[in-house]
Order: structure tokens, then C-alpha cells, then sequence
């Protein structure tokens, strides 16, 4: 055993460059795989870490702060469905702005600012017993003049620690700075203040509350939730309950965004382990063709098959166990930005995964791919008789593509193409090894950019910032629920004059009034939102799935999960009904729709007013004119129907921030894709390098008989040019294929929604084009450090060698 262990290391220090190339792709395939497998598991079940990490509450509960007091509702944590509670802290509902140092030109309008909507929660500490904080920058507010903010409120409001928020609605407009941004579990609050300065801001249009967290007995449902509220509620007068928050709510939210983005890791992962199998294949091979004399000689000497067998592997095993090592390194350091960015995406604090799992399974996962993939042609090597083994290393080279290259060199051809081309084929096994790492390369760029595409196109249809920049919402208080007590819905413009407003300012390319009712469906036990349009409405960027938007009364669209749940289908009726109303609705198309719960139709207001006669449009969507400021067009609008302030419209200016999910997922796309490339590369390197060694005499040759170095290099780079050529028409569809499943089922992991036909095959045929040329580009890229060195090489110096 010592001889081989002697031997092994010979061998390894001999082969450096081999070496080289085994450690530096296991260390990208490696660090890859670390990258996607700690994504999976921070996306795996991320919220319920979280809360664990947080103890955070099942239930969060605001009550009146006129109908109870504090010591009232500290006797609700003994209530026997209630393991644990804090609270109770003040909350005050109110608006927030940042304050614009920069006011522009002197006398000119004030420039928008961004309106949040905050729930301000008054805690001394950050750390109670339930639903501890975490302060991610900044400090903790302790002083009446301090606040922290949420990382989402800050992210809409493009808030930072040091800048200067307002709340114009408060008395006395105070103004507080920003000390900190933190995250809570539970998004229930946007800001967090020291409780007397809570108090501060509680006013007739924003009363003043109580909250609670509570942890409970039994909370696996939303019905086991309901009951547990109402447990507590009960032991309080009624109405003092104003509204309830279950963590369920959330964690579904956060569940949906991690279940998408298992499947595009996992198809990183796979690409990786797979040019990571084929790659060390050839290199093995390589090995074992370039030591048939030594092979012979070693079984001469006394050396067993079996050791002759571990002595190869160990050749591969050596530099994979350090390349797997410096790759997970770099892989676990790599996901950190990663990570916080996914806990970031899903609006939980900082992650804390453990990597150690991770990084086990990594190994484990890159050694047996490097094991098997080793071990045909170590075993091959094993079960050479002696003298075979020194007749082949001795023999003269294989001349299976002489005929071939007779016939190349009678093609009207460039001698050094032909030559290059028929080293390509003088190795055919090589060839497709090398060919199939490349077609892997191919189809991540196919796949990775396809993906990018369709991620674009489902955000842009979901946000719908680039089809409806402005939305101008009335303040509403659903039938049979009362306002708080002091607050008053502040008066409304007609719709003639908001029409009209609309309808004259020239940077409103179009606009829709729209109405909304809840209905009862068939099919669907609970009540449906019933979205209403009047007035032309394709333009407001659902995507259709199938079918067509509606287009007259009595026509309606809904998303899949809707058509799913309610056994519906398109061209199919669905009959809606309000009290003693009720209608038969054609379903004239499947469109992608996550609004809500997915529960929903959308149609016509005729369609809306025959079945609901009190129903009132509540709101407008528009959209402005290409150059046109959405921010600036909405504070001139908002300026002419509310000159008194803004009192009547809740406005939305689209647009302004990007999904945070979004930027994670072509983030996470791009840097595995780029490692992917890279490793395909390597593959080419490597066979380059080898093909090279092993033609070391013929290039010497045709150098001594006048070929210049430039010949040279065009030689083996047509060699490995013709390989990209092929692998491309072989990615191209793989790429297409892999990205049309994916994409599928991260639809379905979403919300169970289709996806819509326009989604796919964005690549049109002049970029299909380029990308059956990047097979080309990335074997020029892994040749060209090889064809330099095989250039540069001295005719003499390898003759006299020989």
C-alpha cells in the first residue's frame, strides 16, 4: 500500500496541470452546488425558522383604547387557550412621509413624496417575551424623537437611519428621525416608537389602540385561529376587538416565495453535477490513455489491478477532496449576500442557516460524482494485461482518421481547418465527452436567459407598473362595519369632475373607473371579489392564459385557481349571486391574476350593477404618457381635485420600487449561470490540453516543415470550434425545454396558476442564432490559453524529447 501511496503522490505532483483542472472544476462545481443547495434549504420551511427564532405570535390582536384599558387586557394572556403574551403596546394607524430636504426651484410645487400608510406600534423593548425584533441597522428608539422602521416600509419609502419622516395626519405634524431599520415575524407594524410618543400622534382621524401577541394551544388552522381569537375576545365587551392577525397569513405568503424558487436551484444544481461527471470522466480518461506504457510497466513491477485502480482514482480523489473543500468555502461565504438578500425577498429577518449539513451533502454529493465517474476507466486500466498495456503506449498513434483526413485534405478547406478537424474526431469518446459539457453550457445560457425573460414578463403582469402607473383609490368602509370612533370619511369628487381632470391633463394617455363587490360564486363555498370595469380595460396587462378578455356584459375573466377550485373552465358559465340577485356569467378567459387570495372574476360594471345595484366605483387606474413622471403627474392630479390637501384619494405611483423576490431570482440566475459557463469551459480546457500532450510530436513536426504559430492556433481552435458548432442545435432545446418545466412548476408552486403562452420561447430567432453560436464562443474561450501554449512551444526542444 505504501508504493501506491508513493506513487499517487508522484503522480500528482507530476500532472499539475491535470491536477489543476480537476481542482478548479470541482471547486466551481462545488461551490455552485453549495450556492443553490444552502438557497434550498434557507427556502425551505424559511418562515417557520424564523418564527422559532423570533417565538413569534400566532395571533396579533388590536382593540379599542376606548372601550378597554392595559390591566384589561393583561388578564387576557391567562385566558386558557393563551401560552404566552406581551403587550399591550399603543398602536396608532396613520400616514407617513419622508421629509424632502431638497425642495427645487424657489416658489415651486413641493416635490411628491411617497405616502405609506403605517401601523405605529409603541415598544420600550425590542426583546419582549413574544415576537422578539431584530434590528438590522441602526439602534433601537429610545429617545421621544427616534423611530425604526420595517425593512418594507423603508424599501417603499427609500428610507435610510439618519433621514427625517413626517405624519402629516398626526396634531402638530411631528416630525421623527430615523434611528434603526428592523424586521418583525409578524409584518403588523411598519414603525416602532417609544409608547409616549405614540400617544403623541393619536388624533381624530388616527385613534388611539391597544395591541397584543399572543401564542396559543392550538394553531395548526385557521379555524383552530378563529376559535382561539375568539377565546380572547370573549373575555373583553364587545366591539373591543377592532382587528386580528394570524401568522398563517404570513407564512403562506413567505411559503409560496421560497416553493418558487426550489425548482430553478435544483436545475442549477444538476447542470453542474452533470458537467462535473463528464469532465472528470475525460479527464480520467485522458489519464488512463496517456499512461499506457507507465501502466504496463507498474503491473510488470508487481502492482495488482486493484492497486492500479486506486492509484488512478486517487489521482482524481486527491484534487477533488481540496477543490471541494476551497469550493464549499467559497460557496457558503458566496450565499451569505444570497441569503439575506432571500430573507430580505420574503420579508423575514436575517437568516441564520446552519451550513454544515449543507456543506456535508455538497461533499458528499461532488467525491461520488468524481467516484463514478472515475471509475470506468480506472477499472479499464486495471484489467490490462502487461503487455498490452506497454504494446499500446509504444505503438504508434491511432490512425482510425486517416481516411477522414485524406478526405479533409481534398476539401476546399484551409489545410490548418482540416487538420484541426480531424484531431476532433481522431478521439470520438473524448469528442462527445467534451461536446456533451458544452451542450451543458449552451442550455444554462439558454435556460438562465429564457428564465430571466419569463421572470420579467410575470413581474411586469403582476405589478403592472408598465401598464398602469397611477391608481386613485376612495377611502371605503365595507357595508355593515362602523368607522372608529372620531374618524370621518373625508368628502368625495364626483365622477364627472375626476373623469374630467383625467380626461384633460395631457400626460393621462387613458384611464379606467373601476368598482369592486364581494359575491357568491358556484363552486366556491366562501365569498368572491367581483371586479368591475367601465370603459375599454384590456390595456390594464393580465396576461390571458387562454380565451380572450371580456368584452361585453355577461363576460367574464378569472385566474386559474378560480377556475381550478370551482370546477370551471373557459367558454364554460359560472352563476354569481348577491342577496336575492343572481346572474349567469360566461367565463370568456383564463388570465394570471394573483390578487387576493385568486379568487376571484373580473367584467363589466353593467355586469357588476345588475346583480349589485349599490355598487359605486371606488377607484381609477391610469396610465401616462411614454416621458411622462408618474410621481409628477400624480402630484399635479392630485393638486387639482384636492387642493385642499390630500383627504379624499388614497394614491399608489407604481413603479417605483422593484419586488424584491424578483431581483433575488435573476440575481441567484446569474451568478450560477456564470459558474456553469465557466465549468463548460474548463471542460474545453482540459480536453484541449490533453489533445495537445498527446500531438506534442505532429505539431513539432508541422512547425519544422514551416507552419506558423498563428496556423497553430487556428488548428486547435477549429478543433474545438466544430464540437461548439455541433453542441449548439443540441443545447438550444434542452436549454427551452428545461425552462418551459420549470417555469411551469414554479407557476404551480406559486399559487397553482398556469402560465400564459407569451411566457415562453421570448427568444426570438436572431438571439436563438447568437446563442447556437455561444457553444462556438465558450470552446474558443476554453481552447485558446491551450492553442497559445501549443503555439509558443519549440519544435526543437520537443523533437529532441522524442
Amino acid at each position: 500500500m505504501r508504493a501506491v501511496i508513493s506513487k499517487l503522490f508522484a503522480d500528482v505532483r507530476r500532472r499539475k496541470l491535470q491536477t489543476v483542472v480537476i481542482m478548479l472544476v470541482v471547486l466551481l462545481s462545488s461551490g455552485a452546488a453549495t450556492l443553490a443547495l444552502s438557497l434550498i434549504v434557507e427556502s425551505d420551511a424559511p418562515y417557520d425558522r424564523a418564527f422559532q427564532r423570533a417565538n413569534g405570535p400566532h395571533l396579533v390582536l388590536t382593540f379599542d383604547a376606548h372601550r378597554t384599558s392595559k390591566s384589561r387586557l393583561r388578564q387576557t394572556a391567562v385566558a386558557r387557550v393563551v401560552t404566552a403574551a406581551a403587550g399591550p403596546w399603543p398602536v396608532v394607524e396613520t400616514a407617513m412621509v419622508p421629509v424632502v430636504r431638497n425642495q427645487g426651484r424657489a416658489g415651486g410645487p413641493a416635490p411628491f413624496s411617497p405616502t405609506l400608510d403605517a401601523v405605529v406600534v409603541g415598544r420600550s423593548n425590542p426583546r419582549p417575551a413574544v415576537d422578539r425584533i431584530t434590528i438590522e441597522s441602526g439602534t433601537w428608539a429610545r429617545s421621544l424623537g427616534g423611530l425604526d422602521v420595517s425593512r418594507s416600509a423603508a424599501d417603499q419609502l427609500g428610507l435610510s437611519v439618519g433621514q427625517t419622516v413626517r405624519f402629516p395626519d398626526a396634531p402638530g405634524r411631528p416630525t421623527f428621525r430615523v434611528v434603526g431599520i428592523a424586521d418583525s415575524i409578524s409584518p403588523v407594524a411598519s414603525v416602532w416608537m417609544p409608547p409616549e410618543s405614540v400617544r403623541r400622534l393619536a388624533g381624530p382621524h388616527s385613534p388611539l389602540e391597544y395591541q397584543m401577541a399572543y401564542r396559543v394551544r392550538q394553531f395548526s388552522t385557521g379555524a383552530e385561529l378563529r376559535a382561539d381569537t375568539q377565546a380572547i375576545a370573549s373575555r373583553l365587551a364587545a366591539g373591543t376587538l377592532l382587528s386580528s392577525s394570524d401568522y398563517l397569513q404570513v407564512k403562506q405568503a413567505a411559503d409560496i416565495i421560497s416553493a418558487v424558487m426550489i425548482p430553478f436551484l435544483l436545475s442549477f444544481s444538476l447542470f453542474a453535477l452533470a458537467a462535473a461527471t463528464l469532465i472528470v470522466a475525460n479527464v480520467v480518461s485522458g489519464v488512463v490513455v496517456g499512461s499506457y506504457r507507465e501502466i504496463g510497466v507498474m503491473k510488470s513491477v508487481g502492482f495488482t489491478p486493484r492497486q492500479i485502480t486506486w492509484e488512478i482514482l486517487g489521482q482524481v480523489l486527491a484534487p477533488a477532496i481540496i477543490g471541494s473543500v476551497v469550493g464549499i468555502t467559497v460557496g457558503t461565504l458566496a450565499s451569505r449576500p444570497f441569503l439575506e438578500s432571500t430573507a430580505h425577498a420574503l420579508g423575514l429577518p436575517a437568516a441564520t442557516t446552519v451550513v454544515g449539513p449543507v456543506d456535508g451533502l455538497v461533499l458528499s454529493l461532488i467525491m461520488g460524482v468524481c467516484l463514478m465517474a472515475g471509475l470506468v476507466p480506472a477499472l479499464r486500466a486495471g484489467r490490462l494485461t502487461a503487455m498490452a498495456a506497454i504494446t499500446m503506449g509504444t505503438a504508434p498513434g491511432a490512425q482510425g482518421g486517416s481516411t477522414l483526413g485524406r478526405l479533409l485534405s481534398q476539401s476546399p478547406l484551409p489545410r490548418t481547418v482540416s487538420l484541426g478537424l480531424e484531431q476532433a474526431i481522431s478521439r470520438p469518446l473524448r469528442s462527445l465527452m467534451t461536446t456533451g459539457s458544452i451542450v451543458v453550457g449552451v442550455a444554462t445560457l439558454v435556460f438562465a436567459l429564457s428564465l430571466h425573460l419569463s421572470l420579467g414578463q410575470v413581474a411586469a403582469h403582476l405589478d403592472r407598473s408598465s401598464y398602469a402607473q397611477l391608481e386613485f383609490g376612495f377611502p371605503t368602509v365595507p357595508i355593515g362595519a362602523k368607522l372608529k370612533s372620531g374618524f370621518a370619511l373625508p368628502p368625495q369628487p364626483s365622477r364627472s369632475r375626476v373623469a374630467h381632470v383625467f380626461s384633460t391633463n395631457p400626460s393621462v394617455a387613458r384611464f379606467v373607473d373601476e368598482a369592486q363587490s364581494s359575491v357568491l360564486a358556484s363552486g366556491i363555498a366562501e365569498p368572491i371579489q367581483y371586479y368591475a370595469y367601465q370603459g375599454a380595460s384590456r390595456w390594464l396587462g393580465y396576461a390571458i392564459i387562454s380565451g380572450r378578455w371580456f368584452e361585453r356584459p355577461g363576460e367574464v375573466v378569472a385566474p386559474t385557481r378560480m377556475l381550478t377550485q370551482a370546477h370551471l373552465h373557459v367558454g364554460g358559465t359560472v352563476f354569481v349571486r348577491m342577496g336575492a340577485r343572481s346572474r349567469r356569467l360566461h367565463i370568456v378567459g383564463e388570465i394570471l391574476d394573483q390578487t387576493g387570495n385568486d379568487l376571484l372574476l373580473r367584467g363589466s360594471w353593467t355586469t357588476l350593477r345588475s346583480i349589485d345595484p349599490t355598487s359605486r366605483i371606488n377607484s381609477y387606474e391610469l396610465q401616462v404618457r411614454q416621458g411622462s413622471d408618474p410621481s409628477a403627474v400624480a402630484q399635479a392630479l392630485a393638486q387639482t381635485l384636492e387642493p385642499n390637501g390630500p383627504n379624499a384619494f388614497n394614491i399608489d405611483v407604481r413603479g417605483t420600487s422593484t419586488d424584491g423576490a424578483f431581483i433575488l431570482f435573476n440575481g441567484v440566475i446569474a451568478a450560477l449561470a456564470l459558474i456553469l459557463i465557466s465549468i463548460a469551459a474548463a471542460g474545453v480546457f482540459n480536453t484541449v490540453i490533453l489533445a495537445t500532450r498527446e500531438k506534442a510530436r505532429d505539431l513539432a513536426v508541422l512547425k519544422a516543415v514551416g507552419m506558423a504559430p498563428f496556423q497553430v492556433v487556428a488548428m486547435v481552435l477549429s478543433s474545438t470550434a466544430i464540437l461548439g458548432l455541433i453542441a449548439g442545435p443540441f443545447g438550444i432545446p434542452a436549454g427551452q425545454e428545461l425552462h418551459r418545466q420549470v417555469i411551469q412548476l414554479m407557476g404551480r408552486a406559486a399559487s397553482g396558476t398556469r402560465i400564459p403562452p407569451s411566457f415562453f420561447n421570448l427568444i426570438d430567432r436572431r438571439g436563438l442564432a447568437l446563442l447556437a453560436l455561444s457553444g462556438v464562443l465558450i470552446a474558443v474561450l476554453g481552447a485558446w490559453p491551450p492553442s497559445q501554449w501549443a503555439a509558443s512551444k519549440r519544435a526543437g526542444e520537443v523533437l529532441q524529447s522524442e
